[in-house]
């Protein structure tokens, strides 16, 4: 399993939960935010994640 697919099922689990607060959602943004720029996610990738958490 990839960056991605880990990160989309740890994401959509705390969605499902009702448990995707506002800390969760900054500290995932900074780490998204690292493996963007070491291009370990795409930008389409990124993008996908981000509009997943809102």
């Amino acid at each position: 399993m990839g960056i991605f697919e880990l990160l989309k099922r740890m994401i959509s689990k705390k969605k499902s939960t009702d448990m995707l607060t506002e800390f969760y959602i900054a500290s995932t943004k900074k780490k998204m935010d690292v493996l963007l720029v070491a291009e370990r996610l795409s930008e389409d990738e990124y993008n996908t994640l981000l509009q997943l958490m809102e």
